[in-house]
């Protein structure tokens, strides 16, 4: 072999271990490493908070507040309205939902509407049906459809805050 030394350590052998140089700078490379990464966990940690969220719950349906400012609101509401009113070769039904947290201004709204029989599609009342407090769903049918179940869903993404 060439001059190289190989010397078994023992492990068990405090005083062997502590006596090689080695091991003090493999200790101070992985304490360097754990320093590092605590702190791109701490650094990770505190971006993260700016994704908590708050869940609300009332009458009007939920909402999540972010602590970066987004909100979000949704609804499922149930209805056994009568589908009458009448627009050119289509019957519609309005329905003014208020959201259960207040956006600072109009949020982007997606619509639906599904029943147990006919033929819906839905959208937004008008461009102006919407407010930062709730919007008008128009609800649409190709037939009237009389007392049956159905749903409209709706769910709002805006802020809360800047």
């Amino acid at each position: 072999m060439n001059d190289m030394e190989i010397k078994k350590v023992n492990y068990d052998d405090k005083a062997d271990l502590s006596a090689n140089p080695e091991v003090a700078r493999i200790n101070k490379i992985v304490a360097d490493d754990l320093n590092q990464i605590k702190e791109a966990v701490n650094t990770n940690a505190d971006s993260m908070s700016e994704l908590d969220y708050e869940i609300i719950e009332n009458s009007n349906g939920t909402a999540i507040k972010y602590n970066d400012g987004r909100l979000e609101c949704y609804a499922t509401i149930n209805t056994t309205d009568v589908v009458s009113g009448q627009w050119g070769p289509f019957y519609y039904k309005e329905k003014a939902v208020t959201f259960p947290e207040t956006f600072i201004e109009r949020p982007t709204i997606v619509a639906n509407a599904y029943g147990n029989s006919g033929m819906y599609f839905c959208g937004l009342g008008s461009d102006t049906s919407a407010t930062t407090t709730g919007c008008t769903i128009r609800l649409m049918s190709i037939q009237s459809i009389q007392a049956t179940d159905f749903w409209y869903t709706y769910h709002a993404i805006g802020r809360w805050k800047e």
